[in-house]
This record gives C-alpha cells, sequence and structure tokens, in this order.
C-alpha cells in the first residue's frame, strides 16, 4: 500500500505533537506481455527491441492511463526505474506468449481523472445588441442568470482548489 510519513515532535510532557504527514511515493508494477503470432527467434527479439525503446528510462515522466471496471479513466505521473524486465522460464516464455514487466516510481502519489470534470456553477446572459447605442446613464453588457444552483462536490482525497472563468 501507500505508506505515510508521520512527523511528531518530543515535548517535556508524556507523548508528542503531531506536526504533519506526507505521503510516501508510490511503486507502480505494469505487467504485460506480448502474444506470439510468428515463432521466430528473430521476430520476438524485435517485439522486446519495440518495447525497450518506447518504455526507456531515458524518456521519464512518463504518464499512466489506466480504466477501472466501471470505465471510470485515471492516470498516474511516474518515472520508470528500470528498462523493461522479460522473465525467463516457460511459464513466462513459451509458443504462446512472452511476459515481461515495468517498474514505475512515482514521486506524485495522487491518482488523476482523465477528464477535466466542469460544472457551470453560474450563468451569464449576454445583453450586447448591434448596432450598439451608449446612452447616458450607461449600458449593461451582461447579467448573470439567476436560476442555476449547484453544488460542486470534491470527490478526491484532498482538499483542492478551482478554477474560475468568465
Amino acid at each position: 500500500g501507500l505508506g505515510a510519513n508521520v512527523n511528531m515532535s518530543e515535548t517535556t510532557s508524556d507523548g508528542a505533537h503531531y506536526q504533519s504527514t506526507t505521503l510516501s511515493t508510490r511503486d507502480v508494477d505494469v505487467p504485460f506481455y506480448i502474444k506470439k503470432t510468428n515463432t521466430e527467434h528473430w521476430w520476438i527479439e524485435e517485439k522486446r527491441q519495440d518495447i525497450y525503446r518506447v518504455c526507456n528510462p531515458k524518456f521519464n515522466p512518463m504518464r499512466i492511463d489506466f480504466s477501472t471496471n466501471s470505465g471510470d479513466q485515471f492516470y498516474v505521473n511516474a518515472n520508470l526505474s528500470a528498462a523493461p524486465l522479460f522473465n525467463q522460464g516457460r511459464a513466462n516464455d513459451n509458443s504462446r506468449w512472452v511476459t515481461g514487466l515495468l517498474q514505475f516510481i512515482s514521486s506524485d502519489p495522487f491518482i488523476y481523472e482523465a477528464a477535466i470534470r466542469k460544472i457551470d456553477i453560474a450563468l451569464w446572459e449576454s445583453n450586447l445588441e448591434f448596432p450598439l447605442e451608449v446612452v447616458e446613464e450607461g449600458i449593461e453588457i451582461g447579467y448573470r442568470n439567476p436560476s442555476l444552483i449547484v453544488n460542486v462536490v470534491n470527490e478526491g482525497s484532498e482538499s483542492s482548489g478551482m478554477s474560475i472563468r468568465f
């Protein structure tokens, strides 16, 4: 699981004073396999080289996108900690597949939603008409529609700010 560092300070009384908690880095292991559609040795080596080219630690950081069984999509930013590992033995390298493993370390332990959620909390109606006439009392460029009332719920595990755009 995800570890945490709890910081305490000693006191002159019993116990300690809590100061803060920080989350540790997240280890992400991604197992994969290459389905053998060709049994020639050169073909498997070519596929391994393709994986080495794409999954190169020099390309860090990387974004790992994944979906849950319910179809929700998330991502985590991580760094590949080593070149892809290909396991040996008949269970991992046989006539049907070759298995491998990608090992990542995420310095940012949070998992993010892949899609940005946008909720309209106020609606501004334009009041401009053309040709434009500026009267002595001034003009009203737009007005807020008072009928839109919504609850904005943070479904994450951390408090977060919001972006407000007009």
